[in-house]
Order: structure tokens, then C-alpha cells, then sequence
């Protein structure tokens, strides 16, 4: 039987109008939490700012991007907790062909306003394909992925298709443990931090950034924090979500050393229930290791494939290659 849970500074930035549940889609194609402007202010703080093309056909595209520095160049990377961004794009309707056309012109119009940098570098929401046009101007383009559960499926199905093993884990996990929102999210932040310290690792998201969005999102009804409570000791573990019109997103997740193994599986079924209930599809993130991969692909999800567009200055590179030079030495000389 399926388990069921016991809970049901450097630019002057152009900022878009934050978009409604109801307006996000299909208006605007690939439009995602993570390009609202509440979302940009929260992890980059007076640091991005965004191009925009509307060439008068009703047609429009905004491109938003962070500008930092690093070794005295100007850059542009993936905002932190930002799992996707790349173009967005209104088009008039058309035919297929003519569509496309359209967008790898609103795509270099784009392009070509973008600031001069020294590195440049998104990962896009799985919608943007338009590879073509990144790689014509000079930019690689590579392929990561993430695990998709549509919103056309079912928790039964998804139940079925999960690994013997996971749904195991799940049920073991489901006997001592209860799942219920955290709605404090200071006292998330506050568990998350004090995990890393108990396993002397750092916070890199940067924990002042990572609690001003937890707050922000929460404010907004636009996530929720879930916390597994073993009974008779507390609150074990606890994952972080957040949603548009169209998926949710599996954003953090944090345990304690005691917890439960099977704690952040049990917490994931909850939310991916929880989710597909909602008419939302599921994401899971990205995939940085093979133990992730195995992990995740244990739920029952498909892989989707996520752009990575880069492009960077032979003084970047240089620089670049320099640090990791050093930094190999200093591991040598200086194990930890």
C-alpha cells in the first residue's frame, strides 16, 4: 500500500514586474520562481539587473543576471539557491517554424546586450533550448540534468515506479518518524547551520542569503519548510521547497547526525505527494554526483536536460587556471 504521511550595487538594474501564478504560463515561456524579483533581490542584493528586447510584434524577452567580481574582473554566475535561469519569452502566435526564428532572434537580440564580462555563465530552465544561438556568438554550451516528475502523474503511480529499496526506506522511516511544516524559518535556518557545524562544513550559500529568502519565500506562500520529528527525540532532518504555477522544486535539505536514514526520502514523498495534489510537477534539482544520481533516481522521475551556456576571456581563463594551480599545491602541502 502507499505510504501516505501523518501531515497533509554595480549596475542600475531594470526589474521585471513580478508575475502572478495565473500569467506565468504559457505566456511566458520558461518563466520560473526563480525569475521573480523578490527571489533576484534575496540572493543578489543590488547586484543584477536584466536585458530586454520587444520589437513592436507583441513579442518580448527578458534575460535577468547577476554582476559580481572575482579577481578584479566583472562576472556574471548562477545567483546562489537559484537553480535556473536563462531568456524568457513572450511570442505572438505563429507557426512552428516562424516561432523558432522568432526566438533565436529575441535570443541574440538579448545576447547582444548583455554587459561586457570577463565570465559569463547560467544554467537554464529545461524549457530554453535554444542551444544554436548560444554557441553562433561563442559561447560552449553543455548539458546537466535534473530528475522531473510530470503533473499529469498520479502518487500511485509514482509510488509503483519508485525502487523497491526507496519504497522500503520510506515505510522503515514512516514507523518513527512524523512530517509537519516548520513555520518558523529562523528555526530552520538555525537547524541547517548548526547540521554544518556538527559536520565543521561551511554554509555555501552564504547563510545570511540563504535566511533572507527562506523568509521571503515563506512570506509569499511561494514554499514551505517540512521537518521530520523522530518520536521521543525531535526535529531530525528538514528539506526546503519552493513553487510556481507549474513545478515545485526541491531547494535545501538538512540532517542531523542521529536522524533517521530513510528521513529526507520520507520527507520527499510527502512533498512530492503533496505537489502532484497541487496539479504541480516535481523537481528534484540537479544531479553533482554519482551517489545523488543514485539516490534520486530511486523516486521514479525522468531525466530532463538542463542547458549550461559559458563564455569567457583568455584573462579569465588564465586567473582560473592559476588558482586551481595553487590551490592543488596548498592541498599537497598543507593536507587537511
Amino acid at each position: 500500500m502507499m505510504y501516505q504521511s501523518t501531515d497533509q550595487r554595480l549596475i542600475s538594474p531594470t526589474r521585471p514586474a513580478s508575475q502572478s501564478a495565473a500569467t506565468r504560463s504559457p505566456e511566458r515561456a520558461a518563466y520560473s520562481i526563480f525569475h521573480e524579483a523578490w527571489w533576484l533581490d534575496s540572493v543578489a542584493p543590488g547586484a543584477w539587473g536584466e536585458v530586454q528586447v520587444a520589437p513592436g510584434d507583441g513579442a518580448i524577452a527578458r534575460w535577468p543576471f547577476t554582476l559580481t567580481r572575482r579577481w578584479g574582473m566583472l562576472i556574471s554566475s548562477q545567483p546562489p539557491l537559484t537553480r535556473t535561469l536563462g531568456p524568457v519569452m513572450k511570442l505572438a502566435s505563429g507557426k512552428q517554424i516562424t516561432d523558432f526564428r522568432r526566438r533565436l532572434k529575441l535570443t541574440r537580440g538579448l545576447i547582444n546586450q548583455l554587459p561586457q564580462t570577463h565570465f559569463f555563465q547560467q544554467t537554464f530552465d529545461p524549457r530554453i533550448n535554444e542551444a544554436v544561438a548560444f554557441r553562433t556568438v561563442g559561447f560552449t554550451v553543455n548539458t546537466a540534468y535534473t530528475f522531473r516528475i510530470a503533473p499529469t502523474r498520479g502518487p500511485d503511480d509514482v509510488w509503483t515506479d519508485m525502487t523497491d529499496k526507496t519504497r522500503n526506506v520510506i515505510r522503515r522511516a514512516a514507523e518513527q518518524i512524523d512530517v509537519s511544516a516548520i513555520d518558523d524559518p529562523e528555526q530552520f535556518c538555525a537547524f541547517y547551520g548548526a547540521n554544518l557545524a556538527k559536520a565543521r562544513r561551511p554554509n555555501i550559500y552564504g547563510a545570511e542569503a540563504m535566511c533572507r529568502l527562506t523568509a521571503a519565500f515563506m512570506a509569499r506562500s511561494a514554499g514551505v519548510l517540512l521537518g521530520a520529528r523522530m518520536r521521543g527525540v525531535g526535529l531530525v532532518a528538514s528539506i526546503a521547497l519552493v513553487w510556481d504555477s507549474e513545478t515545485t522544486y526541491f531547494l535545501l535539505s538538512t540532517r542531523s547526525p542521529d536522524a533517521h536514514s530513510g528521513a529526507i526520502s520520507l520527507l520527499l514523498w510527502h512533498a512530492i505527494r503533496q505537489s502532484l495534489m497541487h496539479g504541480r510537477g516535481f523537481d528534484f534539482d540537479g544531479i553533482a554526483s554519482a551517489s545523488i544520481l543514485q539516490f534520486l533516481s530511486g523516486f521514479g522521475g525522468t531525466l530532463a536536460p538542463r542547458l549550461v551556456i559559458e563564455r569567457s576571456s583568455l584573462l579569465y581563463d588564465s586567473a582560473r587556471l592559476v588558482h586551481r594551480v595553487l590551490r592543488r599545491r596548498d592541498k599537497v602541502h598543507y593536507p587537511i
